[in-house]
């Protein structure tokens, strides 16, 4: 009686809404330390998380290995990368004017001065903390994963990188699965929300199901991303399966955005299009087929830095009216 006092006391207190998570509210089994029953411990994180957000148009320029290797290519000191990923953030408030719906995915590594020049800003902030093109997965920094994100102030979303296939080698799959583990448990001790990015390495057969069978599994060994970043599908049949894997084992995600991996920007607002009717996906984290011209003109001295904010203000823009079209048309055809 006393433990379902403190239940419903609790549940008023965080507001969960638990008509959309009757199973979890229909055992009485559970411990007496309510922070330790780890299906209401996710409810009070997700119903207390703030921002709601309906849609996310991000620019993703965490990329670090892509752009030493265009300095090298182009004889540019390395030590120029910050200073263009600094103009990035021009170029969203030429876009945003301060539109929370917009967001920045930038590491530090590279882009720090862009992440401080963030903070005074109201926009969506993601930050990667895995070692590029790690496979098995490897984190940066700390080799304490949780004394890392205690550096990093409390409303950088951890983004994290893993090339992962449902059919991966059990070792190999097994080994992913803990380093994803441990960068949740230390997320949610450190108070970040998580940003998972899946990737299906090229080399293996992927279907309609594969990133959909992927989801469930990670949902499967516990864990439970704030956000996924998804690679776009051609078929909707996939999306179908990828909403349900979402919404079945976490009603209170987030949602998904849609990464670009380098496509043209024309593919890339096809895919806009098969995925708007998916009430799961929000946006987008594009970042190649926004930067990749700008970056290579800008490092090889073709153009300046007002020109280079002007590029990337274009094809931002761009894309967010092609994914707000392809919303919106989806909202009239309702």
């Amino acid at each position: 009686m006393r433990s379902d006092r403190r239940l419903t006391s609790w549940l008023r207190a965080c507001h969960a809404d638990v008509a959309r998570v009757p199973a979890i509210f229909a055992t009485r089994n559970r411990p007496f330390r309510l922070r330790e029953d780890a299906a209401l411990e996710h409810v009070h994180w997700a119903t207390t998380r703030g921002r709601v957000y309906d849609e996310l148009t991000v620019l993703a320029i965490d990329h670090r290995n892509q752009f030493e290797d265009l300095a090298d290519e182009l004889s540019a000191d390395r030590a120029r990368i910050g200073a263009f990923k600094a103009l990035a953030l021009r170029a969203i408030d030429v876009v945003a004017s301060g539109d929370a719906r917009f967001g920045v995915l930038l590491d530090g590594r590279y882009g720090f001065d862009g992440l401080a020049l963030a903070a005074d800003r109201p926009y969506w902030i993601g930050r990667p903390i895995e070692i590029p093109r790690s496979r098995p997965l490897e984190f940066e920094g700390s080799a304490d994963v949780a004394m890392e994100l205690l550096e990093w102030p409390a409303n950088h979303v951890v983004k994290c990188l893993v090339h992962y296939h449902p059919d991966d080698e059990p070792e190999l799959r097994g080994r992913q699965e803990r380093q994803l583990l441990r960068l949740f448990d230390a997320c949610r001790k450190t108070r970040h929300e998580l940003l998972i990015e899946v990737i299906v390495p090229a080399n293996m057969k992927s279907t309609v199901t594969t990133v959909a069978a992927a989801i469930r599994r990670l949902y499967a060994v516990g864990l439970r991303p704030d956000w996924w970043k998804l690679e776009p599908a051609a078929d909707p049949e996939a999306w179908r399966h990828i909403e349900a894997a979402v919404t079945e084992a976490d009603p209170l995600c987030r949602g998904v955005v849609l990464l670009g991996l380098s496509a043209p920007e024309a593919e890339l607002v096809s895919s806009f299009e098969v995925a708007a009717p998916f009430n799961i996906v929000k946006g987008f984290a594009v970042g190649r087929t926004i930067f990749h011209e700008a970056a290579r003109d800008w490092f090889a001295g073709r153009i300046c830095d007002d020109e280079a904010v002007a590029a990337l203000a274009g094809k931002l823009s761009g894309l967010v009216n092609a994914w707000r079209r392809a919303r919106g048309t989806v909202e009239r055809a309702a």
